[in-house]
């Protein structure tokens, strides 16, 4: 009885000592099917060279929604003015948040063609946050673009949080740009409003 004791404690420990592995490899999983499904979707965007401005920009907006926490994201980059805002200036911001990432992913890759779009490899941090990276291969000598994709485990499913491009956090970025900005004109959220109001609220 007590060997069968002893043989179950040890199951249950060896058990204890896998599942988090298995836990861990399951996320990756799923985050790299994540960003490979969203970097094939992107790159189809891309490539098709039917597309005006305006389309990619549509179409981006549809991706942001569906795989990004923009919510988060739009929080993040503003930074301890979120807490100055207002509700409806939260509202706003974060609408024109939306447009301007669209614009700027429209604008940046619009020059891109005959790309390969690959996944390489995936990195649970933790059982909310898993680090995927991926990289836009080119024809010809053209070196690839290296991309790190902060994916978190989030109610309902997946949602990206972070890009980083070569190493670069966009929004970190946008978070330095944007405070630069409210820090210009004494801590003051409207002002920010305003700028993007001028470039997106189109």
């Amino acid at each position: 009885m007590k060997l069968l004791s002893s043989f179950f404690v040890m199951a249950f420990v060896m058990l204890l000592a896998v599942s988090p592995a298995k836990a861990d490899e399951a996320f990756e999983a799923k985050a790299k099917a994540h960003v490979q499904t969203l970097g094939d979707k992107a790159i189809a965007v891309i490539s098709n060279t039917s597309n005006t401005k305006a389309d990619r920009e549509r179409e981006f907006n549809k991706l942001l929604v569906q795989y990004f926490d923009l919510k988060s994201i739009g929080r993040f980059v503003l930074g301890r003015y979120w807490r100055d805002a207002t509700p409806e200036q939260h509202k706003e911001y974060l609408k024109l948040f939306q447009k301007m990432i669209a614009s700027m992913y429209a604008e940046k890759f619009s020059t891109y063609t005959n790309e390969k779009f690959n996944v390489v490899n995936a990195v649970a941090k933790n059982e909310r946050d898993a680090i995927v990276s991926s990289q836009i291969e080119f024809d010809g000598s053209r070196p690839p673009i290296m991309l790190e994709w902060r994916v978190r485990n989030k109610e309902g499913g997946l949602k990206i949080v972070d890009l980083s491009v070569e190493g670069i956090s966009m929004s970190v970025t946008q978070r330095s740009d944007y405070n630069s900005v409210i820090q210009k004109n004494d801590g003051d959220v409207e002002a920010l409003l305003v700028t993007l109001r001028d470039n997106y609220n189109k």
